[in-house]
């Protein structure tokens, strides 16, 4: 009994002292984001907005490169800012719900 108790001891004891033959490697990800443009149909708008100060750049555009070059300009007297467009559907006069009531 007591051998045996003696081999599992030495097993633990040998099996634990190659456990330290593992080598870590590093793994490089490089996300490429999709580049989206939105100047399909005519029912968009746009804005350039500074994301460091949270405000608009400027108003709301229908021509998303009068807003790029809206963004271009500050950008070219704040070259430590990031800025962005956004944009959104061209809001409707009246809203009109999808299942009337009646």
């Amino acid at each position: 009994m007591k051998n045996l108790l003696i081999a599992g001891i030495l097993m633990c004891a040998v099996s634990c002292s190659t456990s330290t033959d593992i080598e870590y490697h590093g793994v490089r990800t490089q996300v490429h984001p999709p580049d989206v443009n939105h100047d399909t149909g005519g029912d968009l708008q746009y804005m350039a907005y500074c994301l460091d100060e949270e405000r608009a750049l400027s108003d709301w555009c229908n021509s998303r490169s009068e807003a790029q070059s809206k963004a271009g300009e500050y950008q070219s007297e704040h070259p430590d800012r990031k800025t962005t467009i956004l944009w959104r559907q061209k809001p409707g006069g009246r809203l009109i719900p999808r299942h009337p009531r009646g």
